[in-house]
């Protein structure tokens, strides 16, 4: 099945030979010395080509011809240098928004952690009263976070779904 021929979008495109076309809209038909001014006419054209490899063959039949201003590209390069432009935009637009969450993160992270200290303080004037040192009540805290860390660990890496064997009865 020759993918160019069956359901292509280039079956939909208007097509012409380059020497009729060339012929037809030059100033005098009879001579292709005179040159007519093509650029409000196209600002595209695709070219099938009969093999992948007789690109460079048709980049250099194409470019020496003085009535044609033409830039000649692989239809992946075309479409590349067409939407470079877009890209950058949403690249910057995706860094900007990253650094904004990225901001947001860190106030959200400092304000739970001012929040949880200031609704342990009572907490934290017990034990600072019976003895403890402020490097030991940070232990103790780094200690209970870790505790709590493992346990969520190990209930994320438990299935959370019931188990489908039919002895158990669910």
């Amino acid at each position: 099945m020759n993918r160019l021929t069956e359901n292509s979008p280039f079956d939909y495109l208007p097509s012409a030979n380059y020497s009729i076309l060339f012929d037809s809209l030059s100033k005098d038909s009879n001579s292709r010395s005179t040159c007519k001014d093509l650029t409000p006419l196209t600002s595209s054209v695709n070219a099938r080509l009969a093999s992948i490899g007789s690109f460079k063959e048709f980049k250099d039949a194409a470019t020496p011809d003085p009535c044609l201003t033409v830039d000649v590209f692989r239809e992946t390069t075309f479409y590349a240098e067409q939407s470079r432009m877009v890209s950058t935009i949403i690249r910057v637009l995706g860094f900007l928004v990253v650094a904004v969450m990225a901001v947001g993160a860190v106030f959200a992270a400092l304000s739970a952690m001012y929040s949880t200290i200031a609704a342990r303080s009572a907490e934290i004037g017990t034990l600072k009263a019976i003895g403890f040192g402020p490097a030991n009540i940070v232990a103790s805290f780094l200690a209970e976070s870790l505790v709590i860390a493992v346990g969520g660990v190990r209930s994320a890496a438990s299935p959370s779904f019931p188990s489908t064997d039919s002895r158990r009865g669910y």
